[in-house]
């Protein structure tokens, strides 16, 4: 009986302790493909096909365990099953195909906008002739303000003389 009782204490204690150990070797994990990622990476291996090779590792690893420990849970495939899952799919190579035209788009665009500011920063500035402040002087105190106009940054410097 009191085999029985102190069993039952460290099958509880195991329980609670659960989440920790799995986060614990989820960081051991984690840490063993930083390690084994790096030494690849320095030694000139492609990361393409790092990822290529990870993933093929992972399904080695976890397919058993899907197969043998879900093997009795898991529904019957059927006909409606399978067009549910292929519909899903579909639908998820839409969604990345229209976020990977979203974010070409954002990207060209704001690509374009640099350019055009950037000359058109230029050209202003150019027409105005800014003059060269040297700030070294001791008789003149420079007051600088940023004025925009438009998308361009341009400083405004104003000389106010000191009377001594």
């Amino acid at each position: 009986m009191g085999d029985q009782t102190s069993w039952g204490m460290t099958s509880l204690a195991f329980n609670k302790m659960k989440p920790y150990l799995a986060m614990i070797s989820l960081q051991f994990g984690y840490a063993g493909m930083y390690i084994i990622t790096m030494v690849s990476l320095k030694h000139g291996f492609s990361h393409w096909i790092l990822v290529v090779y990870r993933h093929a590792v992972a399904t080695l690893v976890f397919t058993p365990f899907a197969f043998f420990l879900e093997r009795k849970t898991r529904p019957k495939m059927t006909l409606s099953v399978f067009l549910k899952i292929m519909l899903l799919a579909f639908l998820d190579l839409i969604g990345a195909i229209i976020i990977v035209f979203g974010l070409y788009s954002v990207v060209w665009g704001k690509s374009k906008e640099k350019t055009t500011s950037d000359t058109l920063t230029y050209h202003e500035g150019k027409a105005q002739e800014l003059p060269v402040v040297d700030i070294k002087t001791s008789a003149d105190v420079y007051n600088v303000k940023f004025e925009t106009t438009g998308k361009s940054h341009i400083p405004q410097i104003n000389s106010l003389q000191q009377e001594l």
